[in-house]
């Protein structure tokens, strides 16, 4: 059963472990710190969610390292999106509540143990960082991240704007 706190009295928490994985909040460019080892693509995204398989896959990964906390953060803003109130604390989260929570712009969702984090973009993909050890075991549970990213490029160069993703690939 999942367990979600709005997470008002922990936001010098929240921010610290944010910072510890994530660098900034543009999901057009590495967003990750040095605290991350690799990197993956989810690709399309149900707007500002994860599609049920992509969220189970990373859930079960995370699992699998028992670290059952996350943190959700809406992060597209031009404020210090640690001072607002759209952030979530969540134990066991199951994708029917995550579904249910108020996400309405650029969001975050990471581990509250600074193992995992990803962005999630309002232009339907995710970047999803970690662990070495993480990532092979989210790929093992999600093995569709790589038609994913084969997707993602056919979709941005047939727009004519997949510039962002070659400069991605070279500033990790």
């Amino acid at each position: 059963m999942s367990e979600i706190i709005k997470a008002a009295d922990n936001k010098v928490k929240i921010k610290e472990i944010w910072q510890t994985l994530f660098k900034t909040n543009d999901p057009f460019v590495y967003p990750f710190t040095d605290n991350v080892g690799e990197y993956l693509f989810f690709y399309p995204t149900e707007g500002y969610f994860l599609k049920k398989v992509q969220f189970e896959a990373l859930i079960a990964s995370a699992k699998e390292m028992d670290d059952t906390t996350l943190i959700i953060s809406m992060v597209e803003t031009d404020k210090d999106f640690f001072n607002t109130e759209e952030q979530y604390v969540c134990k066991n989260l199951e994708y029917d509540d995550y579904r249910r929570l108020p996400i309405h712009l650029e969001n975050t969702i990471f581990s509250y143990n600074a193992m995992w984090g990803l962005l999630v973009s309002q232009e339907f993909h995710a970047i999803v960082g970690g662990s070495v050890g993480f990532v092979n075991i989210l790929k093992k549970k999600y093995p569709g991240y790589s038609e994913d990213f084969t997707i993602l490029k056919a979709d941005w160069v047939e727009q004519g704007k997949a510039d962002w993703i070659k400069k991605l690939k070279n500033q990790q």
